[in-house]
């Protein structure tokens, strides 16, 4: 009989036991994750550049309940498509009259929340020599949001009528489709001046803040949210309470939004 020596019995004793962890691996498959469901929020332009920041960290916290996917523009067009049955999970608008016609069309899980507040300025073309927002009067052309459907181009219009500037420059103005385009026009110096918010101001460096508009000339700038109707309300709720969390408090005011109370 062949005898083995104590160093090979060793060897087969380990190649025995890797063998078996070889075996016992093979019968233990890996289990698939459910993928995460996916969710659509509406939101005003002007919450693009921090927005955007916000939905990547949130894909990498460990209790992200949904991948999320935006669509952004102007509140008042976006609430229009809400209520022509555009899919939403979540609305961010920058007017309360818009997201008030989307709780009085009925399609509103709870209450809102106000989640932030903004102000107005008016910006130039960098090299400007504007100082004043009255130095409007003077101007060939001027960029607002339509007020109709952009909320800035809404607080615009009033601030300039009660300041009295309106008469003045309505036959001057150039609308945009949302505030992101007011912007552009005047980065471009396809517009002498605009109105903005001041979020969207300190996004570029082709422009200039003129003034800031006098806070008591426009109704204040809020912005509420609000779940909608649907089968992902569970996961879009998840996704609004990160978005009031310390940690998304801290990228709102990196762009210059005030956290409301």
């Amino acid at each position: 009989m062949k005898m083995f020596s104590k160093k090979s019995v060793n060897l087969l004793l380990v190649l025995s036991l890797v063998a078996f962890a070889l075996v016992g691996c093979s019968n233990n498959e890996p289990v698939a994750k459910e993928p995460l469901p996916e969710i659509v929020v509406s939101a005003a332009a002007s919450l693009t550049d921090a927005l955007d920041e916000l939905v990547a960290v949130y894909a990498t916290t460990a209790d992200a309940a949904c991948t999320v996917v935006v669509t952004y523009g102007g509140s008042g067009a976006l609430s229009q498509q809400i209520i022509n049955g555009a899919p939403a999970d979540l609305f961010l608008s920058a007017s309360v009259k818009n997201m008030n016609q989307i709780v009085d069309a009925g399609l509103v899980e709870g209450e809102t929340v106000t989640l932030l507040k903004n102000s107005l300025v008016l910006i130039a073309p960098t090299g400007s020599t504007l100082t004043s927002v009255e130095d409007i009067v003077n101007l060939k052309m001027i960029a607002i949001g339509e007020p109709e459907s952009v909320p800035a181009g809404n607080y615009a219009k009033e601030a300039m009528t009660n300041l009295g500037l309106w008469d003045a420059v309505e036959g001057k103005l150039v609308m945009g489709s949302d505030v992101r385009q007011v912007l552009s026009y005047v980065e471009t110096a396809s517009a002498d001046a605009g109105f903005v918010y001041s979020t969207d101001a300190i996004t570029s460096s082709s422009v200039v803040v003129v003034a800031e508009v006098p806070a008591e000339s426009y109704t204040p700038v809020t912005y509420p949210a609000a779940l909608l109707k649907g089968d992902n309300a569970e996961a879009a709720a998840a996704f609004l309470a990160f978005l009031q969390s310390d940690a998304a408090k801290a990228v709102w005011e990196e762009y210059g939004f005030t956290v409301a109370e």
